[in-house]
């Protein structure tokens, strides 16, 4: 059985982000900000909704967010990038 991941978070509470993490003992700092593609959510949360411009939409928005959403992208594996349309960079600490 494969063993879960470290992770330890450093988050802006008042602007609910990351801003950074260590994750299997290496350290990351977040980048960028959410352009609303929809990536994070995508296969995964009932919540997400598209406007009609296409920009994707939390229904809870404003509202207490799950766990999983207000630590994103912390909750990735940092060896699997993010896709070029999402806003955020993940950036290793040297």
């Amino acid at each position: 059985m494969k063993p879960k991941p470290q992770l330890i978070v450093t988050v802006d509470v008042l602007h609910q982000k990351v801003l950074n993490f260590t994750y299997n003992g290496k350290k990351y700092r977040v980048e960028g900000e959410c352009l609303r593609c929809g990536v994070c959510c995508k296969d995964r949360c009932h919540w997400l909704d598209y406007e009609p411009n296409g920009l994707a939409k939390c229904l809870l928005h404003g509202r207490s967010k799950p766990w999983d959403c207000f630590l994103f992208p912390a909750t990735r594996d940092p060896s699997n990038p993010l896709p070029e349309k999402c806003g955020y960079k993940i950036v290793e600490v040297k």
